[in-house]
């Protein structure tokens, strides 16, 4: 399973896809943009919404993760550093944080 994550300044859609991309579950939580909300409260949104998303039995490869205010590898470093300190479970999955731009991009190009 792979999680795909749109967070922006007041909204965050987690999306769960299987192997074949057969989207397996959708929740929205708030926003967590990480400089329209403090860095901490984005990081609790993205954490609590994960919580609700991977469930003990699930095997979740990868997470890719599209949010507001990411300027660089700077940013991307400290969110996933920080998703990690904050949730363990997340600690051998890999994860990928650019800004939501990206989502923006694949969703009008048809994820080409």
């Amino acid at each position: 399973m792979v999680i795909g994550i749109d967070g922006g300044g007041t909204k965050t859609k987690l999306m769960l896809l299987d192997e074949q991309n057969n989207i397996m579950d959708v929740i929205n939580v708030g926003p967590s943009s990480i400089r329209t909300v403090p860095f901490e409260t984005s990081i609790q949104t993205l954490v609590d919404g994960l919580k609700k998303i991977i469930t003990p039995q699930l095997i979740v490869t990868s997470i890719f993760a599209g949010l507001g205010d990411v300027t660089g590898e700077e940013d991307a470093k400290r969110v996933v550093d920080a998703l990690k300190a904050s949730f363990p479970r997340l600690n051998d999955i890999k994860i990928t944080v650019k800004n939501d731009v990206y989502n923006a991009h694949a969703g009008a190009l048809n994820g080409e």
